[in-house]
């Protein structure tokens, strides 16, 4: 089962959808994805320090889903970092129309990162980062 979760509220939402197990393609329920996005209001309007949203997928690259919250959170100057699978870098790059900062997937390059951009204000305006997805 995949879940999307509020870390801070705790709320969560289931977002695959049970289509039996014939079923082929995406099983991903949209509404469900969509209806959490009141969480990313609430994130952006509390101004957290970081906003997390699991990948950029092929719902985001086709326009879909999540992307106007991500702009949003872009919007609002609040680190965005997400996982970004090789089929959908190149979509990633044109919506961040270079802000991102791409990164290795690894522990150590994402704090360094984080601490870069609360060290220095003016590194906010990379508030977006890509990561290949592993």
């Amino acid at each position: 089962m995949l879940d999307l979760l509020d870390l801070r509220t705790g709320e969560r939402a289931r977002i695959i959808q049970d289509r039996g197990s014939e079923s082929r393609g995406c099983k991903l329920d949209e509404q469900a994805q969509l209806s959490m996005a009141h969480c990313i209001e609430s994130a952006i309007r509390d101004a957290v320090d970081l906003v997390v949203i699991s990948r950029f997928g092929r719902a985001e690259a086709a326009g879909h889903e999540l992307l106007a919250s991500c702009a949003d959170i872009v919007c609002a100057g609040t680190p965005l970092l997400t996982a970004v699978r090789e089929p959908y870098v190149e979509r990633w790059r044109q919506f961040h129309g270079g802000l991102g900062a791409e990164l290795p997937c690894s522990a150590e390059a994402v704090l360094a990162w984080f601490d870069a951009i609360h060290r220095n204000p003016q590194h906010r305006e990379q508030s977006m980062h890509a990561e290949p997805a592993g």
